[in-house]
């Protein structure tokens, strides 16, 4: 059984799957230096042989994990890199070490799985969006996530303390709750249908793939103008292609 693991600003996203990529399970926890405890009687009863991780998270969080597994399986975590080529998609940036390793693993997920033409938008503490045009990426953008924006409007402001429920469609609102919910909301919204509008651009012609994923990807997919796909676990998905593990025994 292969551990994999994406760990983020604020939770660590794990599953477990078979040598044949069949999920046995999963969940989330906090990312802080006590994930590997946290992570420990999680996993005490799987076979373990295998572990594989994509981290943006402060380093003593992979550390933790790390030491767990050595400790209680006897086996060492892989860490994903960030590459300049995989599976014939070409990293653009000059520096390839400054794109996010959870961006090019969300990338290079959607290429295998849609191929030319995607907009794969990842709502989480921040908010990216990547492009992919003719099964090249051209690269992305960084947004606030939806709780740094209400965050930063709670605790910036004398009279803007809003803590509800997202709108279920947008419009104009006649109080301040429903106007702030409409305007951080709304401007997810039209970040992604911005990027949209460059990618059609940019294609000439057909139909893009809008891929949405992050811990606050339904919520957001809910609220686009157009059709998208939720995958909750692309970043996890693209783990593979970066870090292969070939068993010699099987699970």
């Amino acid at each position: 059984m292969i551990l994999e693991l994406d760990a983020g600003n604020t939770r660590v996203k794990w599953r477990v799957v078979d040598s044949a990529g069949k999920r046995c399970g999963g969940g989330a926890l906090v990312s802080d230096a006590t994930a590997g405890d946290m992570l420990e009687p999680l996993l005490a009863a799987r076979n373990l042989t295998a572990a594989r991780m994509v981290s943006v998270a402060s380093p003593v969080v992979a550390q933790s994990i790390g030491f767990m597994l050595q400790r209680r399986f006897g086996i060492e975590l892989k860490l994903a890199p960030v590459q300049k080529e995989c599976d014939g998609l070409v990293n653009p940036y000059k520096n390839v070490s400054k794109l996010g390793a959870d961006r090019w693993l969300a990338v290079l997920a959607a290429h295998k799985r849609y191929g030319g033409n995607c907009l794969i938008v990842d709502c989480g503490s921040a908010t990216t969006v990547e492009m992919l045009v003719g099964g090249c990426y051209l690269g992305g953008v960084i947004a606030p996530g939806i709780g740094l924006m209400f965050k930063s409007l709670y605790s910036e402001t004398h009279q803007v303390k809003v803590l509800g429920e997202r709108p279920e469609v947008l419009g104009v609102a006649q109080d301040t709750d429903s106007a702030v919910q409409s305007g951080v909301w709304g401007s997810l919204v039209g970040l992604v249908a911005y990027y949209r509008g460059l990618l059609l651009e940019a294609m000439g012609e057909g139909r893009p793939e809008i891929l949405v994923c992050g811990g606050d990807a339904r919520q957001l997919a809910g609220l686009l103008p157009f059709e998208c796909h939720v995958h909750e676990e692309l970043v996890l998905d693209g783990l593979a292609r970066v870090c292969p593990i070939i068993q010699s025994v099987a699970d």
